[in-house]
């Protein structure tokens, strides 16, 4: 009985490990110290509202927008983002200590009856990826993600779009790390429980291989 119960035992340990390690797991991001950027523009542009990185962090600082552009969400209308209509905004974030980095994820708002679209392009130190301007639906705001081999402390990125007469909104830039994610809490307690009928199965196998090999019964 005791051989049966360490074997059982074990066998979920590192049936859930496995299943914890394959399982739901959350990105680790990491922040960049301070970036430098291309200011946003707005009235003097056209636009009904300034459209400002008035603490010069607001990119980073984890306030997202809304769907609805323009919602005061308690700073003013469209305060957390950031928009550019004649200029294509280039940045440069850097970093305390040497990052790598395995995507970039990008806090767009897309809303095209007011003129606000996706861009074209974005460039991730020095490599260009081509959006379709329908990665995130219409009236929207969401995180378009793109991958990068990024090591080191300083990364430039550029956003680009051909058309002249439309606006890009930004409200956040999230950088992924290339270190392991880590599991979601509650992972492994959930892989135990549902892989311990299998880890049950597979004990009852082993005693009757060793039952074949020992038919008197002794090592049971």
């Amino acid at each position: 009985m005791r051989v049966r119960t360490a074997t059982v035992l074990g066998t979920v340990a590192a049936l859930s490990w496995v299943a914890a390690a394959a399982g739901t797991a959350r990105a680790q991001y990491v922040t960049p110290a301070s970036y430098t950027g291309t200011p946003g523009q707005g009235q003097a542009q056209g636009g009904s509202l300034n459209y400002f990185d008035d603490t010069g962090s607001q990119l980073t600082d984890g306030a997202l927008g809304a769907d609805n552009w323009g919602a005061d969400l308690g700073n003013g209308s469209a305060y957390e983002w950031v928009g550019w209509i004649s200029v294509d905004p280039t940045f440069t974030f850097t970093f305390s200590a040497p990052v790598s980095l395995s995507a970039v994820e990008f806090g767009f708002n897309r809303g095209e009856g007011s003129g606000i679209y996706l861009p074209s392009s974005v460039t991730i130190d020095g490599v260009t990826t081509a959006l379709t301007g329908t990665e995130i639906a219409n009236g929207t705001r969401g995180f378009v993600s793109l991958g990068t081999t990024f090591t080191g402390t300083s990364l430039t990125i550029t956003v680009a779009d051909a058309d002249a007469g439309r606006w890009i909104f930004l409200d956040e830039v999230r950088f992924v790390s290339a270190a392991a994610a880590v599991p979601e809490a509650g992972t492994l307690p959930l892989a135990a429980s549902g892989l311990l009928p299998l880890a049950a199965m597979w004990a009852v196998r082993q005693r009757r291989r060793r039952q074949r090999a020992c038919p008197s019964g002794y090592g049971r």
